[in-house]
């Protein structure tokens, strides 16, 4: 993605880490939601997830598994309804500082809708967690086998986002459907960076 020099830096919450439910419990009532309620998820809920997906938890430890614990993956979020601490806008998830930086201004839903084939998901969800790979990374150890280290590592990111969006009683569906040269486009991202799953979030209707 771009070099952003935003100063626009928000600090996300302390994360719960003691179980809501026991892990069985949560396999059990994960599922795929696709309609959601118009209204916003707090920061507190965002921060959760967040975590989850590819927050630090210790010096070259993250919540989820990485090849060569290279992590290559970024987590952008697109927020169409923001929580009162927010603008509605695109921001990267720095995971070491545990904050949001604001990438750009503005609504991305309608974009991200229609990059996805028009998937009526991403035009109800209040925002999207969009996951991409540098794919450089990867290569530069694990040669002509980086993408597929890529498509494992992003599946080990999405089940984390799964399985909290359950815990938060939230509703999230992985879309792997779209046009990946929109989406590069809309989120401004370089050739090297290798678009991967879509997760729109909010209140299951």
């Amino acid at each position: 993605m771009r070099e952003n020099t935003s100063p626009v830096k928000i600090p996300l919450l302390r994360p719960d880490q003691q179980d809501a439910l026991a892990l069985n419990q949560l396999l059990l009532k994960r599922k795929s939601h696709r309609n959601f309620k118009p209204q916003s998820i707090t920061l507190k809920e965002l921060s959760q997830l967040l975590w989850a997906a590819q927050g630090a938890v210790a010096p070259g430890r993250r919540t989820a598994p990485s090849a060569g614990a290279i992590f290559p993956f970024r987590i952008l979020t697109a927020i169409e309804l923001a929580p009162p601490q927010m603008s509605v806008g695109l921001y990267l998830f720095e995971p070491d500082a545990f904050r949001l930086k604001l990438m750009a201004k503005g609504a991305f839903r309608e974009k991200l809708y229609q990059a996805c084939m028009f998937q009526e998901c991403i035009l109800q969800a209040p925002l999207c967690l969009i996951l991409y790979a540098k794919l450089t990374m990867v290569e530069r150890v694990y040669g002509e086998r980086a993408f597929n280290y890529i498509f494992l590592e992003g599946g080990h990111i999405g089940q984390n986002i799964y399985l909290a969006a359950t815990a938060l009683n939230l509703g999230t569906v992985a879309v792997g459907a779209f046009r990946d040269e929109m989406i590069r486009q809309i989120l401004m991202l370089s050739a090297d960076d290798i678009p991967v799953y879509l997760f729109p979030v909010g209140k299951p209707v």
